[in-house]
């Protein structure tokens, strides 16, 4: 009878001890991902510098109001969300769409535009440092949940798989260990 008495014990003290560790890797993935959040908001206010540069080329209007429509709609995106999935995209699309206009668009070397390439440089590099972080947390979390034991006590107090700030991080933990 003391037997499974201290049993019961154990297999108690055990899930409360996981349960702890599984809620702090997940509060320390949750605290780098809004470092990350930081980051993509304030892209987001260099992207409204963008738009602005923008406005003030010196080009054809039809393609001007090309560009502005897409800034238009990659702010929409940019601006009203903390998800992390549409934050990613529209992360993806401002980069693809600056891309776009470095590419087809010679900005002038201006004082401000100069400003706006270092800020953004800086930005993208801020970025990719974070979410690197913050990719190494949630694959620990997620690491730690997959396992017979963290699995049985994230069911039970309901803790779920983090996104990946990066594709590529998901696709290496879905690919089996090379042997």
């Amino acid at each position: 009878m003391t037997f499974y008495f201290i049993l019961v014990i154990v297999i108690c003290a055990a899930c409360i001890v996981w349960f702890n560790v599984l809620a702090i890797r997940q509060g320390r993935a949750e605290n780098q991902w809004a470092i990350v959040v930081v980051q993509l908001k304030k892209r987001f206010e260099y992207f409204l510098d963008l738009r602005d540069i923008v406005a003030d080329l010196e080009m054809e209007e039809e393609a001007r109001e090309e560009i502005l429509e897409q800034l238009d709609d990659t702010h929409e995106n940019f601006g009203y969300s903390y998800e992390a999935t549409d934050l990613i995209a529209a992360n993806t699309q401002a980069e693809e769409l600056f891309q776009q206009i470095t590419q087809n668009h010679q900005l002038p070397e201006t004082e401000e535009v100069q400003a706006f390439k270092e800020n953004w440089s800086n930005n993208t590099e801020q970025l990719n440092t974070q979410g690197e972080l913050y990719d190494k947390s949630a694959k620990v979390f997620n690491m730690s949940t997959q396992q017979p034991h963290g699995r049985l006590i994230s069911r039970l107090f309901g803790l779920h798989e983090l996104h990946y700030f990066k594709e590529e991080v998901a696709e290496e933990e879905s690919e089996p260990p090379a042997v």
